[in-house]
């Protein structure tokens, strides 16, 4: 893999690993009495990821690597994510592109995907979106600047759950950019919430001489692009949690809400009722969560016959 896919592998596995265990324990707590858990359903160990790490070989863009007498590759950018490449590979005159997601348009911070010089005799490729056609970028900041701004006129608070890695720093830059524009702005801060992102974020500034030329050229005249001015404090909000069930944006959410009831408050509250209404048993902190699920498969006219509680 890249250098900077290297560097960005190993914050976000140890984040997969500590949220992964977070999720094993929960489910221990709520539903372990028909779906049994333990340390042991992990995918890989803190141990495991430690020494992969150890055994990965990073490359550089451009750079040929002999695999063995007859095969060699090349990396290409692949735009997407820092650090993201497609690889045109050789094997004995045969020239394979391989290359997972890629963007050939430019973003605010990346290049986009190169063409080899070479046209290749076989081509695999990621292909979500296949015939596909969007809307242009251009099109999708205005849209979504337009709406932060109409929020935050009327007095809102703007949450915007993203992943850390790519689209968290892609919307960082839209807006900094968006905020030097908008005088009325410049005394509404942006707060992005993560340790994740911030790890990655130092990722970011250490690769910049792998981003586009905008970039580089604010980095060369002393423009840090990545040192934002305006990210301080809570009016608009760009957390990395992906779920509001719990973390960052589910706390950040509750407190920006004011007097007004979280709607996932009220479904579990609403479930509690039913389930107290529902049940002729004694529910206590050991059933609760089976008689929860108990009683959301009821409702969606699933019988549960083999989950009982004992």
């Amino acid at each position: 893999m890249s250098h900077p896919t290297k560097a960005l592998h190993k914050f976000m596995m140890q984040d997969f690993v500590r949220t992964r265990f977070i999720f094993l324990h929960l489910q221990s707590i709520f539903i372990n009495e028909f779906i049994s858990s333990s340390n042991s359903d992990a995918l890989f160990s803190p141990l495991d990821m430690q020494i992969s790490l150890a055994s990965i070989i990073p490359v550089s863009a451009h750079q040929l690597i002999t695999v063995c007498p007859g095969i060699s590759f090349i990396p290409y950018h692949a735009g997407h994510v820092l650090g993201a490449c497609m690889f045109l590979i050789d094997i004995a005159g045969l020239k394979i592109l391989y290359t997972g997601d890629y963007s050939r348009e430019e973003d605010r911070h990346l290049v986009k995907a190169e063409l080899p010089p070479i046209r290749p005799d076989v081509l695999i490729v990621e292909s979500t979106y296949g015939v596909h056609t969007g809307e242009s970028r251009e099109e999708k900041e205005l849209r979504f600047t337009n709406l932060v701004h109409s929020i935050i006129r009327r007095g809102g608070h703007v949450l915007l759950p993203t992943f850390a890695l790519g689209r968290a720093q892609e919307l960082l830059l839209i807006l900094d950019e968006y905020w030097k524009k908008h005088p009325d702005l410049h005394n509404v801060p942006v707060y992005y919430a993560s340790g994740l992102a911030k790890k990655c974020m130092a990722v970011f500034q250490t690769y910049i001489h792998t981003m586009n030329a905008n970039i580089r050229s604010r980095f060369a005249r002393r423009d840090n692009p990545f040192v934002f001015k305006y990210y301080y404090n809570m009016s608009l909000l760009c957390t990395l949690s992906l779920t509001l069930i719990l973390g960052t944006s589910r706390t950040f959410l509750k407190r920006g809400a004011g007097k007004r009831k979280l709607l996932m408050d009220r479904l579990v509250l609403s479930l509690l009722v039913l389930v107290l209404c529902k049940s002729d048993r004694v529910v206590n902190c050991s059933n609760f969560g089976h008689l929860m699920l108990e009683t959301v498969l009821s409702l969606l006219g699933i019988r549960s016959k083999e989950h009982r509680p004992r």
